[in-house]
């Protein structure tokens, strides 16, 4: 008589079990619950041969746990999906007004020696180039006019510095000062992807037109 073999994974609740006629393994974590037959990692238990002939009935009650353990997965995410999935575009704004402004105090330190900078009149060349794109593409990626062109001009500036003033440092970037840099540099990429979107002159002259 042919043995019947069955095999079950579930990767979003990380459980799995195998029958073979009354013998299940459990391949991880998960049902049977605590206290019941085969809770260990791959520890076999042969089931009452009663049962035998309602081995499918308790293939399908695991089956269904483990379905029900995974839509209340999914339902949690749905949930916050929605919640942030309403404001995502007005998040989106204000994070980009907010990187925008924080941008444009470094220009402003280097150029008007605002905000403890030392000033223009002691900064050698290269440095004032680095505190007119920080100071203009920061104000412009924060009023959102052509802030995915600012963005992109910002985020490449973002790069040269870090390559040139905290790499030598160290490979890491907490290690060698150059974190902000590396944060200020994926953030403008994604603005120079995304664009103005709302909250911005581009968006307000777009609507009007």
């Amino acid at each position: 008589m042919a043995t019947h073999y069955n095999r079950f994974r579930f990767p979003v609740s990380g459980f799995g079990f195998r029958v073979q006629g009354s013998e299940f393994r459990v391949q991880s974590s998960g049902f049977p619950k605590s206290g019941e037959p085969g809770t260990g990692n791959g520890e076999p238990c042969t089931l009452n041969p009663k049962l035998r002939l309602t081995g499918h009935h308790f293939r399908m009650t695991i089956v269904k746990k483990c379905f029900c353990r995974m839509r209340e997965d999914l339902a949690r995410e749905d949930d916050m999906d929605r919640w942030t999935g309403k404001y995502s575009e007005s998040l989106y704004g204000i994070m980009r007004i907010v990187s925008g402004l924080l941008f444009a105090c470094h220009g402003a330190q280097k150029l008007f020696g605002a905000f403890g900078g030392a000033g223009i009149t002691h900064l050698p060349p290269l440095l004032i180039a680095a505190g007119i794109i920080e100071f203009v593409c920061g104000i412009l990626v924060a009023i959102g006019f052509r802030a995915g062109y600012a963005a992109f001009l910002a985020s490449g500036q973002m790069a040269v510095a870090y390559f040139m003033m905290h790499a030598p440092g160290g490979f890491w970037p907490i290690a060698n000062k150059g974190e902000l840099a590396v944060v200020y540099c994926f953030i403008f990429l994604y603005i120079a992807s995304k664009g103005s979107g709302i909250l911005s002159i581009d968006k307000a002259v777009g609507s009007r037109q």
